[in-house]
């Protein structure tokens, strides 16, 4: 008989497709899905939640909405709400583009059984529930579909000042919030670690930063956290947009990876879309992200939200950030991101304050991929920031400047005091 966690008092709220949601702040419903031996025999149990309440979303005819949330968790404990369980931390594992947290559950098994802490991934925006059902046999179509109309719905938009309806990076990163908000509501987490594959770690970056009130209402969202994101480690998603509209070389690989539906839609010749058709896309798609007068030599572009702009507030935010890149990767150049983390340490050093670390680490002979040594590096650094340890300043059992020069070429900026 399936585990259940259930409570009467939890306040429901009907989504436009029945399923059932339960807001954050209030007890959640799950049923376990299955459990299992996951690598060395260690077992963990797989949860799925039927969702957090998300945004209210304006349709066209001024009705409104209440988006689902769905997400997926992997616990190293049969009962989660157990004193065995008790102080365990979570890390957020994100889909990429055209994925779901159904398709992510074997991964988050193996995070689970590995770093001993929760373990949870959603559905992102347009993806998987929220983008027309997880039937395998027309899942890759259903996803593009939705990705390319939720893109040009974005685009249309053109308005950063509302939550919902904004699915390319923000939302996600708000959606992220809210399911960390839960956990720490149902099960007590304190301790937060951040991780997502290409959009997913990009969604990642963007909520360690938490730009969020830039984007949301009180009304909305309530962002007051009582727990803490301590560490966040993006696989092959984090770049400068701000960087590449500048290069002809660097934009092209990222706007040809966007589903064809909509390059056909937006640009005169979809195959060969102009500089200036990119630069247009890219500040209204990302509009509050990317912003609209890029210049390489500006260290402060009013309404940029992106590469060095992250990195500084994440260093504000007193995280430690690891960028697991792939070296020729195309749709995140490495010429950027160093460029990113160039800038970020010299706005670091002139304003001070900060108390984490900056690392990119980058597989040698590697593009746009996800390879297996990228996820190794991944797990131990997240084991090594999310558990609570002894309090040695400035001490980590695990550090990415470790790692073998000879498969990844490494770049850090600390920016914590030393004692002298």
């Amino acid at each position: 008989m399936a585990t259940t966690f259930d409570d009467d008092a939890a306040r429901a709220s009907a989504c436009d497709d029945g399923v059932r949601a339960f807001d954050a702040m209030a007890p959640l419903r799950g049923v376990v899905a299955r459990d299992g031996d996951v690598g060395s025999g260690a077992r963990t149990y797989t949860y799925t939640f039927r969702g957090v309440v998300g945004p209210a979303i304006a349709r066209d005819d001024d009705e409104t909405r209440l988006e689902c949330v769905p997400f997926s968790m992997a616990s190293p404990f049969v009962d989660p709400s157990s004193s065995d369980a008790r102080d365990a931390p979570l890390v957020m594992v994100m889909h990429p583009s055209y994925s779901s947290a159904a398709a992510m559950e074997p991964t988050l098994e193996l995070y689970a059984a590995r770093l001993r802490c929760f373990v949870a991934s959603f559905d992102a925006p347009h993806h998987g529930a929220r983008g027309g059902g997880e039937d395998a046999r027309d899942v890759k179509r259903r996803a593009t579909t939705a990705y390319a109309k939720a893109l040009m719905d974005c685009y249309a938009r053109d308005d950063a000042t509302r939550y919902g309806g904004r699915p390319y990076i923000v939302d996600g990163a708000v959606d992220c919030l809210r399911v960390c908000r839960a956990m720490r509501q149902k099960f007590g987490v304190r301790r937060v670690g951040l991780t997502g594959v290409s959009l997913g770690g990009m969604m990642a970056t963007m909520a360690a930063a938490r730009w969020s009130n830039a984007w949301t209402s009180s009304a909305d969202v309530d962002v007051r956290m009582d727990w803490t994101v301590v560490a966040c480690a993006p696989i092959i998603g984090f770049s400068d947009f701000r960087w590449a509209l500048m290069r002809e070389e660097s934009w092209r690989a990222r706007i040809m990876s966007l589903p064809s539906e909509m390059r056909d839609v937006v640009f005169e010749n979809g195959e060969r879309p102009t500089r200036s058709e990119t630069f247009e896309f890219w500040t209204r798609a990302l509009s509050g992200v990317v912003a609209r007068d890029v210049d390489d030599d500006d260290d402060d572009d009013e309404g940029a939200r992106d590469g060095a702009d992250n990195l500084l507030r994440i260093l504000q935010n007193g995280i430690d950030f690891l960028a697991v890149q792939g070296d020729e990767d195309a749709r995140n150049p490495m010429r950027g991101v160093e460029a990113a983390l160039a800038r970020c340490a010299r706005l670091s050093r002139a304003r001070g304050s900060n108390s984490s670390t900056i690392t990119i680490a980058s597989q040698r002979n590697v593009g746009h991929e996800v390879t297996d040594a990228m996820h190794d590096v991944v797990q131990k650094f997240l084991a090594d920031r999310i558990h609570q340890r002894d309090a040695v300043a400035n001490t980590h059992a695990f550090e990415p400047a470790s790692l073998n020069r000879a498969t990844w070429r490494v770049l850090a900026f600390d920016a914590k005091p030393h004692a002298t």
